[in-house]
C-alpha cells in the first residue's frame, strides 16, 4: 500500500495526529545489522554463519538478494493518536 492509502485508512479509522516516516530498508546491510542486533549480536550472527559453508553461502545469497533489489524494499512507520 502507498503512504497516502495508509494515511487514509488511519483517518477513516478515527486516528488523528498521524506522523509517518519512510526510508530505505537496511535489512542485512552492515549498518542495518548493527542497528538491529548491536555490535555483539552482529558479530555473533556473522560468527555463527561462518561456522558452516552452507550457512555462510546462504547468508551471502540473502545479502546479495537484498542489495540487488534494494529499490523495491523500504519501510514505513506510523504513529497516530485515537
Amino acid at each position: 500500500m502507498t503512504e497516502s492509502a495508509w494515511s487514509t485508512l488511519f483517518n477513516e479509522a478515527g486516528f488523528s495526529e498521524i506522523d509517518v516516516h519512510t526510508g530505505k530498508m537496511t535489512l542485512l546491510s552492515l549498518k542495518g545489522l548493527i542497528i538491529d542486533e548491536g555490535w555483539e549480536g552482529t558479530l555473533k550472527l556473522l560468527g555463527n554463519a561462518s561456522q558452516y559453508e552452507y550457512s555462510k553461502q546462504r547468508l551471502l545469497e540473502l545479502i546479495s538478494t537484498f542489495e540487488d533489489n534494494n529499490d523495491f524494499y523500504g519501510h514505513i512507520t506510523f504513529v497516530a493518536t485515537k
